[in-house]
């Protein structure tokens, strides 16, 4: 999987972030994506399986996820709402043909520097003008199973992360056992519609200051208590541990 050709130089500080995102904005539904290194754009179950292996098992996990998360959620969508299943189950971290998107710029620049770069790969932004023949409604597509084509789509506000994140949705189409999905950097009707800005592994560090100060940070993408946790041991420089392995201190007690 090659990334595709970035004629822009990495971006150093949120303002000059921000000016990009302001020079690529349209009239259009803008969506952002971002990345800590420039991978493909393929949902997470056509990057773990096998295409022959996607179709079967991301129906049967699916299947077993819609019958065993009913005690957590309040209320669970009506069974053959496929989109929205698909939507929650995706956001708790189950590998779908669902691909992450947002409308917020500065959530998706979060996502790109929000752990260290890897070495000196640059992170990168997506940005997507997704025009309006694109974004799938329930009525012309009632299942994210039988598509034409790979579109976009907006969740309902089914949960505090989606709503927190602003988030919607590319829905692939998977093409045949044998082909699996296309990326959607290779899709050709969508070339117009996308570019992507680089995010020098430079200014990680100093983005997510400036990102928190903004309000951007772990506890307030993914709303609980943990996440509230996690984001003051950061902020107050406490490093993560293994909850097993005991600190320098206590071993000396």
């Amino acid at each position: 999987m090659t990334p595709s050709k970035n004629i822009d130089e990495p971006i150093l500080t949120l303002s000059a972030f921000l000016d990009r995102v302001r020079s690529r904005r349209s009239k259009k539904r803008t969506l952002f994506r971002g990345q800590p290194r420039d991978w493909t754009l393929l949902p997470r179950i056509a990057r773990d399986l096998l295409p022959e292996r996607v179709e079967g098992v991301e129906r049967q996990m699916l299947k077993e996820f819609q019958a065993r998360s009913i005690p957590y959620l309040n209320p669970p969508p009506k069974e053959d709402e496929y989109w929205d299943w698909l939507a929650i189950a995706q956001h708790y971290g189950m590998a779908t043909r669902l691909l992450d998107w947002t409308e917020n710029p500065l959530a998706a620049l979060w996502f790109a520097v929000r752990t260290p770069p890897d070495g000196k790969s640059s992170g990168v932004v997506w940005v997507f003008r997704a025009p309006e023949e694109e974004i799938a409604t329930r009525e012309e597509s009632p299942s994210p199973f039988k598509l034409e084509k790979t579109v976009v789509f907006r969740p309902k506000h089914l949960t505090r992360t989606i709503i927190a994140q602003g988030g919607w949705f590319t829905a692939h189409k998977l093409v045949g056992r044998e082909k699996g999905f296309i990326p959607l950097e290779r899709i050709t009707r969508l070339k117009d519609y996308r570019s992507k800005i680089s995010i020098s592994h430079e200014a990680f560090a100093d983005l997510r200051l400036e990102l928190d100060l903004c309000g951007i940070n772990q506890a307030s993408m993914f709303p609980g208590l943990e996440s509230l946790c996690a984001h003051l041991n950061q902020q107050y420089g406490v490093l993560p541990h293994h909850p097993c392995r005991p600190s320098e201190e206590a071993k000396k007690q």
